[in-house]
C-alpha cells in the first residue's frame, strides 16, 4: 500500500511517474501533498536504476499551483518555511541525474507551471492553458518562477505574466520556450524508450555545468568527440569536478 494519500508515485522498469492526484481540486498543491512530493522526488535522487522522472496530473488537469483553501490554517511562520521547501523542491528536480518529463493536460499554472521550468522536457497537450494568477492573490511565486520563467520567455514576458496574471494558450507556451511539443490528449500517454541513458546523463552534466567549466579554452578540460564506430574518445587533462559523468564510455 502507498504511503502517500495525495500522490501517485509508480515506477515501472527505469521509469518513475509522480502523478498530482487530487482531482477534485485540480491537483492543487496544499502543505500534504508538497510535502509528499519532496519526499518522492528524494527518493528518485537516491535512486540510481531510475532513468527518467515523468510529472502528470489525474484528471483533466496538470497542477493548478498552491491551494489557496489551505492559507487559511497557515500561521506567520508558515509562508517563509513553505517557499522555502518549494524552492527546495524545485532544485532538488532540476539537478537530478535522470531525465525529467512534465506531461501537461488542462490548467498548468502557478506552482504548476513553475515546477515545469525545472523539467527537462514538457509535453502538453493543445488544450493547455497556462498563466501566473499569483498577483490576483495579492501572494508571488513561491517555486522561483520569476528567475526561471524569465531566462526562458525573457523578462517582459515574464514580468507581463506575473504582473497582469492573464492565462495563455499551449501555442504562446510553446512560441516561448516553455513546451518542447504539442500534442492532442490522447497521444500524452504514449512514450518511447531510450537507448543511449548514458550518453542522456553525460549531456544533462554538460548542459548543467557553469560556462567555465564547459570552455573548451581552459587547460583542465576533458572534451568528447564522436568516433566513425559512434564510440567516444576523451582527451583529459586535470579533472574538473563538473564532468564526472565522462570518465565512462557511451
Amino acid at each position: 500500500m502507498s504511503k502517500y494519500k495525495k500522490i501517485l508515485f509508480d515506477r515501472a522498469g527505469t521509469i518513475s511517474t509522480i502523478t498530482f492526484n487530487r482531482p477534485a481540486a485540480h491537483n492543487a498543491l496544499d502543505r500534504e501533498m508538497s510535502d509528499e512530493l519532496a519526499d518522492a522526488v528524494r527518493a528518485v535522487k537516491k535512486d540510481r536504476e531510475c532513468r527518467f522522472l515523468i510529472f502528470r496530473g489525474a484528471g483533466d488537469t496538470f497542477c493548478a499551483g498552491d491551494d489557496i483553501k489551505d492559507f487559511l490554517t497557515w500561521t506567520d511562520d508558515d509562508p517563509y518555511w513553505q517557499a522555502r521547501q518549494y524552492q527546495e523542491t524545485a532544485q532538488m528536480i532540476e539537478d537530478l541525474t535522470c531525465i525529467t518529463i512534465a506531461a501537461v493536460d488542462g490548467v498548468c499554472t502557478g506552482g504548476g507551471l513553475e515546477l515545469t521550468l525545472t523539467c527537462d522536457f514538457v509535453v502538453a497537450t493543445d488544450r493547455s492553458r497556462w498563466g501566473m494568477p499569483e498577483i490576483d492573490w495579492d501572494i508571488t511565486p513561491g517555486w522561483g518562477g520569476v528567475t526561471r520563467l524569465a531566462r526562458f520567455a525573457g523578462r517582459r514576458k515574464a514580468k507581463e505574466w506575473n504582473l497582469i496574471g492573464q492565462l495563455f494558450d499551449a501555442k504562446t507556451a510553446e512560441r516561448h520556450d516553455l513546451i518542447n511539443r504539442i500534442c492532442k490528449p490522447a497521444d500524452l500517454s504514449k512514450s518511447r524508450g531510450a537507448s543511449r541513458p548514458r550518453a542522456w546523463r553525460i549531456l544533462q552534466s554538460l548542459i548543467r555545468a557553469p560556462r567555465a567549466a564547459r570552455s573548451p579554452r581552459l587547460s583542465g578540460r576533458t572534451r568528447i568527440s564522436s568516433t566513425p564506430n559512434g564510440r567516444s574518445e576523451r582527451a583529459r587533462a586535470g579533472h574538473p569536478a563538473t564532468s564526472f559523468w565522462l570518465l565512462d564510455d557511451l
